[in-house]
């Protein structure tokens, strides 16, 4: 049996906790380790990161081998040397977890062009964040993309806007853009969009867990009070915050990353807030490395 194996079934009962219903926990550790077997790359990776990436698909509700469509795994190398696998979701899948969220109505992207009718408003007060009169005929050089999401229970839309020149940054990043048959030469508009949709994604409710504090009681074992929805009292946010850190002080190293990554997400702190609790997290991490490597000195000795 692999190392990867046993330490897969060692936080299978943790995946099995954070894991939305109807999601079957035995075949994705099944399919991962399929992967994993057959790829070299993914095999050179550090079970601790493949694990990661595991939870961190679970925790979504999607599945990381790449068999599905949903996401995959990427090897990484790192620059201290070795390898590093990541979690990297399916932009569609995304789409369909945001879709499915209840304060959710819809999404759509747009390629603006020149000669297009374009205005980007952030303070419009009535909601009039983005006007978009595409050119009837011949279409110009793109300009951009942007995307907006309609909620249910707000008239004002969530844009993100992203011109040619980031667009195409973050394509040479990803190491497709340029390359031979590249669909960035054949649908730069599809795969303009596709990328600033995984942007405004970032940004979104994901699934049925309204509250990113939601999935981190659901992971660290902590009953998390929304931090702040309408009617709350003072007195319940800064409950939210205390859960918080109570949740960064009771959290074992496999857990750490997951929190970092919920008060990344959480849209209802504000930046002060979010800063204090990411470095009180980052701390907590760093700590807990440390007390494994004194751990690790005194096995060897």
């Amino acid at each position: 049996m692999s190392h990867l194996t046993i330490e897969l079934e060692r936080v299978k009962p943790r995946l099995v906790a954070i894991a939305p219903p109807g999601y079957n926990v035995d075949q994705v550790i099944a399919s991962v380790l399929w992967v994993v077997e057959r790829d070299e790359d993914l095999s050179r990776c550090s079970t601790r990161s493949i694990v990661e990436a595991v939870i961190e698909a679970v925790a979504m509700g999607l599945d990381p081998s790449g068999l599905t469509g949903q996401g995959t795994l990427i090897p990484r190398k790192m620059k201290g040397g070795g390898m590093r696998a990541t979690f990297v979701p399916d932009y569609r899948a995304l789409l369909r977890l945001a879709l499915s969220h209840p304060r959710v109505s819809h999404i759509e992207a747009r390629v603006v062009r020149e000669g297009d009718e374009f205005g980007l408003s952030y303070g419009d007060p009535e909601g009039r964040v983005i006007y978009h009169r595409p050119r009837i005929g011949a279409q110009g050089e793109p300009l951009g993309a942007y995307a907006v999401v309609w909620f249910r229970d707000s008239f004002r839309p969530l844009v993100e806007w992203m011109t040619k020149e980031e667009i195409e940054a973050n394509a040479e990043r990803g190491g497709s853009y340029g390359n031979e048959n590249s669909p960035w030469e054949t649908d730069w508009g599809e795969m303009a969009r596709k990328t600033v949709i995984k942007r405004l994604l970032k940004y979104l409710p994901l699934g049925n867990s309204a509250q990113p504090g939601e999935r981190l009681g659901e992971v660290a074992g902590i009953e998390v009070t929304p931090a702040s929805s309408p009617g709350n009292s003072p007195a319940v946010e800064r409950a939210g915050r205390l859960d918080y850190r109570e949740a960064i002080a009771e959290a074992d190293s496999e857990q750490i990353d997951l929190i970092i990554r919920t008060i990344r997400e959480d849209d209802t702190l504000d930046h002060h807030e979010k800063t204090e609790l990411f470095n009180l997290a980052v701390s907590r991490k760093k700590e807990l490395k440390g007390a494994r490597h004194a751990g690790a000195v005194t096995t060897e000795r």
